[in-house]
């Protein structure tokens, strides 16, 4: 099973380790340059993104991302 790699603050590791999700956490800094980075994965700036390795899928919004890994682990079990 491959990682899920989150960046970010809100999710960084609370509701994946509560889920027993696999996740590698990744703290970037508001204004930091490696938002740069984030933006080049999810498309956009803000934390917490997701990279879904199982999947490809990357998104941002805790909101949208606590849905996505809601419905996934329910599929994986």
């Amino acid at each position: 099973m491959a990682t899920n790699s989150l960046a970010g603050a809100a999710l960084r590791s609370e509701y994946p380790r509560t889920k027993g999700l696999d996740y590698q956490s990744r703290f970037v800094e508001p204004m930091h340059s490696d938002r740069d980075v984030v933006k080049r994965v999810s498309g956009k700036r803000t934390v917490p993104a997701i990279v879904d390795e199982n999947t490809g899928v990357t998104m941002s919004e805790s909101a949208n991302i606590v849905e996505y890994l809601e419905s996934t682990s329910e599929e994986a079990e």
